[in-house]
């Protein structure tokens, strides 16, 4: 949306609800909500932080409603302080997207719900979500999907065909590039994985991979990037398995610097459950690195076997193993790899999402 900002917008403004949450004198996991200011400023940005009531673990079915209510308010302020706008963009389809249609109904204006992953892939599966995220999808005047894994399954919850449009993500292609010299022709054995330390990232089936190739490949080396409520839980795990020489949880590290940590490995593995399309894949294959695996959501569309890397059979530690040994047993052209998503910059992400901007409004 920053690329699209810069191209294509005239006056925007952002509006990212926060569930309410008051200062308490003792620490808990909602703290920072508490935290958020009501509006800011995030470069260009002008970020409305509406707060809207939800009971934590139990008010899912209830939070795109609750999202909605105290967030008319201050669209309808915006519109009176500022001008009126043509559409409203939302982003994830539950329950972002829900709350944006009533709002979008209720002011007259078209409405464009753009499908992430976890929207589609667990929340239709969800008590009470599933009618909700169907409704969006089937009233929505145009949907976007950042992979047909998701296009497909959303037709399958209701969406027509007609109003879904592909657009995977893209890359910042200047920051994430190859280095001359390095990934070509030395010896691989380091590896990375990047994401939140969540169970559906598949982190344990990773470890126990790890496990099974350490007899093969005793100098094997994994980085763990991210953080998480099962780090915990992981880091007990790596004992168990006798891997604490090989694997380093490495934190949260900031996005600006995230393309030399992937410059200094030879494979990126993906061990995920669950995807839509994974910027960390796109990152590494732009920076030249060979991609390992499972074939979830719109993985199987980035990653091509032999070209750029290799997928998984399942999910299984084995599997997971199998297709790091097949990535390892291979010399690869950084440069090679990163013609499979070098016209996927930003830039024509941003292009391609205006068209569909101006085919709406146009259509309304």
């Amino acid at each position: 949306m920053e690329a699209w900002a810069s191209r294509h917008a005239g006056i925007w403004t952002v509006v990212a609800p926060v569930p309410y949450f008051p200062h308490l004198p003792v620490p808990t996991s909602w703290d920072g909500y508490a935290k958020v200011p009501r509006e800011e400023k995030l470069g260009t940005w002008r970020v409305l932080h509406p707060r809207y009531f939800m009971v934590p673990k139990v008010g899912t079915r209830l939070q795109g409603t609750s999202m909605a209510w105290f967030s008319m308010r201050n669209v309808k302020k915006f519109i009176n302080d500022d001008n009126c706008f043509d559409l409203i963009d939302a982003h994830y389809v539950y329950p972002d997207g829900y709350a944006a249609l009533k709002v979008a109904k209720g002011l007259g204006v078209p409405l464009v719900v753009s499908a992430r992953g976890t929207d589609i892939n667990l929340y239709p599966n969800l008590p009470g979500i599933r009618k909700k995220v169907r409704k969006v999808l089937r009233r929505a005047d145009a949907i976007v999907g950042v992979s047909q894994a998701l296009i497909d399954s959303m037709i399958e919850l209701g969406a027509p065909a007609k109003r879904c449009h592909l657009i995977p993500n893209g890359v910042d292609l200047r920051a994430f590039h190859p280095l001359d010299g390095v990934n070509s022709g030395r010896p691989i054995r380091r590896l990375l994985a990047v994401g939140n330390l969540k169970p559906e990232k598949g982190f344990f089936s990773l470890l126990e991979a790890m496990k099974i190739l350490k007899s093969e490949h005793p100098d094997l080396l994994l980085s763990i990037v991210g953080s998480g409520s099962e780090e915990t839980r992981l880091r007990a795990k790596c004992g168990q398995l006798g891997m604490q020489q090989h694997v380093s949880f490495l934190g949260a590290i900031p996005h600006s610097k995230m393309p030399e940590y992937y410059r200094r490995v030879d494979v990126f593995c993906l061990s995920s459950l669950r995807e839509g399309c994974p910027n960390v894949i796109m990152e590494a294959l732009a920076t030249g690195i060979p991609i390992a695996a499972t074939p979830v959501g719109g993985v199987p569309e980035l990653v091509r076997d032999g070209a750029n890397g290799f997928l998984a059979n399942n999910h299984s530690p084995q599997a997971i193993a199998d297709a790091i040994a097949r990535v390892l047993e291979r010399v690869w052209d950084p440069h090679e790899i990163r013609q499979t998503v070098k016209g996927r910059s930003w830039e024509k992400v941003a292009d391609e999402i205006q068209k569909v901007f101006e085919d709406v409004v146009l259509r309304k």
